[in-house]
């Protein structure tokens, strides 16, 4: 490989119907995306084709693709670790466009699994009450029928529930603000270990590496697999392994949007649990909201407030600093929350006279407190974006954490820059897209993170 931005496309197999051998179309590929994102349950790829072999009269809509690529930065480190293999079923044929004798067109690939969330659906009860106590398992095993060499599911606490007629990836999603850790995490601000079973927030998603319901400070545990840095190119002999981790381009975000941030409950919010009456219970009215757990309906606990300082003591964050001006937000923790959710509480379902919660005796605290801990979680990890543009590497992926280093417009000391401290450090990797044309791969990262490092590195 001659640069950076060199590559290996090893296989491009489109099986198509009529042929007893797939097709190699590696030398008709104009251009190739690969995206994935821990906010997307399934990869996505689309291939752009140059095509002067009327291959797209020969389509259905339906083929199957075997891929495989590696870059520069992914060879350095491993064949295994540094490739992106795959077997992807086309969904849409694009628009034509034809010149003369050639026509260009766009072929969308997403994993077969996407086909099996659409004809499959998930209906009856899932839990510890009939046996079945991981419906993330069962969804992903049985319904969407992935191995288990590519499923990573974090323990989590249990829970009863009802699938009516639900897609797979719908019932997946329903747990992900219900359910708290399980097990021991990483304390970020001491390194201790301690109990991480109040921490909730999980995502579901794929990436290179297979499937993955995991939680949000689990992954902002994590160690660094990789250092970008911001910086003059070719400047170490034209070395493209000096120069493999150089970031090109990178675009900051709008930052500082308060009344976005007053929105969303970031910095105070309110969570009520309410239990549905029970049939089988008396149907005689009662006032208002009630903390009567045994009543037909009302609040379970009362409603739960929690703010952005007792969120942060409790997450496991990628740095150790606080990421906003304690000052400026004291007038905002002292006012009413601003956001308010509301969740129904399964207190009353698959229950008997024995049995009053299913055996999972903690479920309806643990959705009340982990879904007000979840929506602003999500919102803690986004404080800060970036989005960075590499020399393609296929070492990423979606999940992973990474560091950056970006150095100060200012310059003290001139044999060196020093370090921007708001927008060096950890940073988790929330997307990664490789980007494939005839100039090479280049691959960009969408970074986010919930913290600032220490003022002293």
């Amino acid at each position: 490989m001659a640069d950076t931005k060199s590559y290996k496309l090893t296989k491009a197999d489109l099986h198509v119907r009529g042929n007893n051998e797939p097709l190699d179309i590696k030398s008709i590929i104009s251009e190739f995306v690969w995206f994935e994102s821990i906010d997307s349950p399934f990869i996505r790829l689309d291939v752009g084709i140059l095509d002067s072999t009327d291959l797209d009269t020969r389509l259905y809509g339906t083929e199957m693709l075997d891929i495989e690529f590696s870059t520069f930065a992914g060879q350095e480190e491993g064949r295994k670790e540094g490739r992106c293999k795959a077997t992807f079923k086309m969904y849409k044929i694009g628009s034509v466009l034809k010149s003369e004798r050639a026509k260009m067109y766009i072929l969308h690939f997403a994993p077969e699994q996407m086909y099996f969330n659409e004809a499959n659906r998930a209906f009856g009860m899932f839990g510890v009450k009939n046996g079945k106590q991981d419906l993330v398992q069962a969804m992903l095993k049985k319904h969407l029928k992935i191995p288990n060499k590519e499923i990573f599911v974090e323990s989590h606490t249990p829970m009863n529930v009802i699938c009516p007629n639900w897609r797979p990836v719908d019932a997946i999603s329903y747990l992900t603000d219900k359910v708290s850790r399980v097990g021991k995490g990483r304390n970020s601000k001491t390194g201790k270990k301690g109990t991480s079973k109040k921490q909730a927030g999980f995502l579901f998603w794929q990436n290179k590496h297979g499937y993955n319901f995991a939680s949000i400070d689990m992954l902002c545990e994590q160690d660094s697999i990789n250092e970008f840095i911001y910086g003059q190119k070719n400047v170490n002999g034209n070395d493209p392994v000096a120069d493999m981790n150089r970031i090109e381009s990178i675009k900051y975000p709008d930052r500082a949007n308060q009344l976005e941030k007053l929105r969303n409950g970031i910095y105070k919010t309110t969570t009520f649990g309410v239990v549905m009456a029970a049939p089988t219970m008396s149907s005689l009215p009662t006032s208002g909201a009630s903390t009567d757990t045994e009543g037909p309906e009302g609040t379970v606990m009362g409603p739960v407030v929690s703010q952005i300082l007792q969120l942060f003591k409790k997450a496991s964050t990628l740095e150790k600093e606080f990421p906003y001006d304690l000052e400026a937000i004291e007038e905002f923790l002292d006012l009413h929350p601003t956001r308010s959710r509301m969740k129904i509480l399964p207190k009353m379902t698959q229950q008997d006279s024995n049995n009053m919660d299913g055996g999972a005796e903690e479920e309806s605290a643990s959705i009340l407190n982990a879904s007000s801990y979840a929506s602003q979680r999500w919102y803690l990890l986004n404080t800060h974006t970036l989005t960075i543009k590499v020399p393609g590497n296929t070492r990423m992926f979606a999940g992973a954490v990474i560091k950056v280093k970006i150095p100060t417009s200012q310059q003290k000391n001139k044999n060196k820059l020093p370090k921007d401290r708001m927008f060096s450090g950890k940073y988790l990797v929330k997307g990664v897209k490789h980007v494939y044309s005839n100039t090479g791969m280049t691959t960009e990262l969408f970074l986010c993170r919930d913290s600032l490092p220490a003022y002293n590195k």
